[in-house]
């Protein structure tokens, strides 16, 4: 949701009044149509983690300590901190356990720790080994108990044990499927490990429904929603951002609906990209995971 204009959801929903989150993404968004060749041109990206990485800024909201050691930060950090992105959705109540897909440095859980409480599980993947090694800093100094932080791809068509080909751009935590970026933007490639999604929650939360999933993967929404049915058996309730290409709303929302997911509505949307929230209907119970073979239970070591 970086960099793009507002426009009208589609299909075409209620007006409703500018909030505070659709003023400071269309602030972003402006900044970046300004501003945005410039600071590609001057490698600002570059320069600016570079001495954050040195250097980092101390943000405080809502009684969470926020350290910004990179680009990537800054953007997160006025989404989800100043933007409030997905504040609706974590001011439902306090959830048991959670799930973060594109966890980045973990800024989601942290929000969602402050507005209803940290869960008692979670499981954070990203396929962006910095991401996840500053999201275990990040977990370990919040003080923040049962989060396995996992480095791995998922959804995307390979099998468990293989791996995948990400690209990691300039600013450093962002991540993505080759293919699926601007080959030009790529600092480098790296292989990812591929790991089964239901195998792994069951390997480090446990035989437990997922309260909350939240997924930000850069484009690969498609390929979750279709590769890790297992795992969206268990979950009750998601909330994803799309892009759109390859992942077109209209697409994402039939997926969700074959999983058996109701009362879908569009938190934010903004050009060809938005923010998606959807639950299970109260009277139904989450479906019990199918078994799986011998291989897809193996799940690559990973450190909490």
């Amino acid at each position: 949701a970086r960099g793009l204009p507002l426009r009208t959801s589609t299909p075409p929903q209620a007006f409703r009044p500018m909030t505070a989150t659709d003023r400071q993404l269309q602030r972003m968004a402006t900044l970046q149509r300004r501003f945005g060749f410039v600071v590609d041109a001057l490698r600002v990206r570059q320069w600016v983690s570079w001495l954050l990485e040195r250097v980092p800024l101390r943000r405080r909201s809502d009684a969470t300590t926020v350290r910004i050691r990179c680009w990537s930060d800054i953007l997160a950090y006025g989404e989800i901190f100043r933007g409030g992105i997905y504040d609706s959705v974590f001011d439902g109540g306090r959830c048991a356990t959670y799930c973060d897909l594109g966890c980045q440095s973990g800024m989601a859980l942290l929000r969602l720790a402050a507005r209803s409480g940290p869960p008692h599980r979670s499981l954070l993947i990203d396929g962006n080994p910095a991401a996840v090694a500053r999201a275990r800093e990040n977990v370990r100094e919040a003080g923040l108990a049962g989060v396995a932080v996992v480095h791995g791809a998922v959804g995307c068509g390979a099998a468990t044990g293989s791996t995948a080909t990400f690209v990691l751009v300039p600013n450093e935590l962002e991540c993505g499927l080759a293919g699926r970026h601007d080959a030009s933007r790529a600092a480098r490639a790296v292989e990812v490990p591929v790991i089964d999604l239901e195998s792994a929650w069951r390997g480090h939360v446990g035989d437990l429904p997922c309260d909350l999933l939240k997924m930000d993967v850069e484009g690969a929404e498609l390929d979750v929603l279709v590769a890790e049915g297992r795992f969206l058996a268990r979950v009750r309730r998601c909330v994803l951002e799309w892009h759109d290409p390859p992942a077109a709303r209209d697409r994402v929302v039939a997926l969700l609906e074959g999983h058996g997911f109701t009362d879908i509505r569009t938190v934010w949307e903004g050009g060809p990209t938005g923010v998606l929230d959807c639950r299970r209907p109260a009277t139904a119970a989450v479906a019990p995971a199918p078994p799986a073979s011998d291989a897809a239970r193996r799940v690559p070591a990973a450190g909490r």
